[in-house]
């Protein structure tokens, strides 16, 4: 699965589903001794991130911190 396929398929879901997908990742990553936070930030340095990338991650991080 490539990344369109991949962003297209968690569109489709619906909030539950959605939900479930980051508590897996999350699991993921702990499972990998945390390893996936460093992952998450090479993802904000990668220079492939567009702008509008970036605000979507912060505009999730905002909602989550209204939580």
């Amino acid at each position: 699965m490539n990344p369109q396929e991949l962003a297209e398929e968690f569109w489709n879901m619906d909030s539950a589903q959605q939900a479930d997908f980051f508590n897996i990742l999350a699991d993921i990553i702990e499972e990998n001794q945390g390893r996936g936070m460093m992952q998450l930030d090479y993802i904000v340095m990668e220079n492939a991130l567009y702008p509008h990338g970036a605000r979507l991650i912060n505009l999730l991080a905002d909602k989550i911190k209204e939580v």
